[in-house]
C-alpha cells in the first residue's frame, strides 16, 4: 500500500505541472467579427457563406458587394469562416477582422471564382 501511494503520489508530481502549463485555451470572447467580400468589377456574390451570432451559418444570395457584416460570438469554439462565390470575371475578396485585428484575407480570380477565409481566435 505504501509503494503503490508512493507512485501515486510521484506519477501526480510530474504530470500535475504538464497539465497546468499546457497549451492556452482560445479566448472564448466574446467577440467582434467582421467579414467582409469584395470584388473589383460590378460582380455581385452568388452566395457568401459565413458564421453568424453564436455561430449559426448564414448563406445570403444574390449579395450586393461590397458585401461588410459584424456578428458578435461568445462561442465555446470561436472559429470563423467565408467564403463567397463570383457571379461574373474578375477578382472576388474577403476578409475576416477579429476584435480589430485582421485575421485571413484572400483573393481569387476567374469566372465564377470562389474565395474562402478562416481564422480562430
Amino acid at each position: 500500500m505504501f509503494r503503490a501511494t508512493r507512485y501515486l503520489i510521484a506519477a501526480a508530481a510530474v504530470t500535475l505541472p504538464v497539465l497546468v502549463a499546457g497549451p492556452a485555451l482560445a479566448d472564448p470572447g466574446p467577440h467582434e467579427v467582421v467579414y467582409e467580400v469584395w470584388s473589383d468589377s460590378s460582380a455581385q456574390a452568388t452566395t457568401v457563406n459565413y458564421y453568424g451570432d453564436e455561430s449559426t451559418p448564414q448563406s445570403p444570395a444574390n449579395v450586393p458587394l461590397p458585401f461588410v457584416v459584424t456578428v458578435h460570438t461568445s462561442a465555446a469554439t470561436p472559429i470563423y469562416a467565408l467564403s463567397a462565390e463570383n457571379s461574373d470575371l474578375g477578382a472576388i475578396s474577403c476578409r475576416i477582422t477579429v476584435d480589430g485585428t485582421v485575421r485571413d484575407e484572400q483573393t481569387a480570380h476567374g469566372m465564377h471564382a470562389t474565395v474562402g477565409c478562416t481564422a480562430a481566435s
